[in-house]
């Protein structure tokens, strides 16, 4: 073989070797830059099957079903606590519980608070006056006032059937049932029923 085609064909070899070579680092580099999603925190499994999520920074935990439900959480911007969202996962017309934490810097009463915030989602110039059967069914979460009402989910657009709110201190949560208006006219029964379950467990922490 002559001596220009053995440099040839050592020039076409290397440049072979060069190229799979930049091929390999860039998918190193690509496969590096893809994001992957973080753990969730393991749960604590309870004797009867439950998972408890909690929240030690918001100061509350709850139980849940962990074949019924899947749960993801985060913060938009402007939160200060993590929101969490409950898919029911075995349920029709994508029902989901919603979680939400506000601070409370004027300890606002539930009472308090619903009015305000029914004037902030309605944007009235001053603020309505209900009493307390029109603003919705008091009751307790763990030793706390809370009430279920319907004042905000009656006010359009919504896609919930009800709001469930509570205070702790300089705290405020807001929980509700939600459904795709897409799949579903309104919650369902069997995922009112869950929901009540899951806020039966609340809990709150110091």
């Amino acid at each position: 073989m002559k001596t220009s085609m053995k440099i040839l064909i050592t020039v076409i070899i290397i440049a072979a070797v060069s190229i799979i070579g930049i091929l390999w680092g860039l998918s190193s580099v690509e496969a590096k830059a893809v994001p992957q999603p973080q753990p969730s925190p393991t749960p604590e499994i309870l004797e009867n099957g439950w998972y408890r999520f909690t929240d030690p920074e918001a100061g509350y935990s709850f139980d849940y079903p962990p074949q019924a439900v899947y749960i993801s959480y985060g913060k938009d911007k402007g939160e200060k606590y993590n929101h969490v969202f409950i898919d029911f996962v075995e349920m029709k017309g994508s029902q989901s519980m919603i979680l939400v934490i506000q601070p409370n810097p004027k300890k606002l009463s539930v009472e308090e608070f619903l009015t305000e915030w029914y004037s902030k989602k309605t944007k009235k110039t001053s603020q309505p006056s209900f009493s307390k059967e029109e603003m919705g069914e008091f009751f307790s979460v763990d030793g706390e006032q809370a009430i279920r009402t319907e004042l905000i989910a009656q006010e359009s657009p919504s896609s919930y059937s009800f709001h469930v709110i509570f205070v702790n201190g300089d705290k405020v949560f807001i929980t509700g049932l939600a459904y795709s208006v897409m799949k579903a006219t309104a919650v369902t029964p069997e995922a009112e029923e869950l929901f009540t379950q899951i806020l039966n467990t609340f809990t709150f922490i110091p």
